[in-house]
């Protein structure tokens, strides 16, 4: 099932929960406890699944920076999303990772995405847009 399958890519962020569109979609637009990690491409699914890391559950610290971090966090990875098409926002988007790791130096995914914002763009297996988990 899905949610199996998403659960290698928490060894891949660093994270401890990471869930579908679909299941944010009913926790309720309010909920802060949530961020957008990126698009899986899953096994059995025609298209790519946007998914989410759902943090509630951290120490207390860090909820509280991932809720401070949140927009950069998120604005970083749509340009990441481009990037992979528009050099410039590849550039972009590691400078918005790198500020989100001025606050919280122990976010785990924003330091993936800083490293992936190094690499030239070639066609990956890795979150962002994933193959095959």
């Amino acid at each position: 099932n899905l949610a199996s399958r998403l659960e290698g890519l928490n060894k891949v962020f660093g994270t401890r929960i990471i869930v579908s569109e679909r299941l944010v979609a009913t926790m309720g637009e309010d909920s802060p406890d949530y961020r957008y990690l990126g698009h899986a491409t899953v096994k059995g699914k025609a298209k790519d699944v946007p998914v989410y890391e759902v943090f509630g559950a951290d120490p207390p610290e860090a909820v509280k920076l991932k809720r401070h971090t949140r927009g950069f966090f998120e604005q970083g990875v749509r340009l990441f999303l481009g990037g992979e098409r528009v050099a410039r926002d590849l550039v972009m988007a590691g400078r918005y990772f790198r500020a989100v790791l001025k606050v919280h130096t122990a976010d785990t995914a924003a330091a993936y995405y800083v490293g992936r914002c190094r690499k030239p763009a070639t066609p990956s297996r890795e979150p962002g847009r994933s193959d095959g988990v």
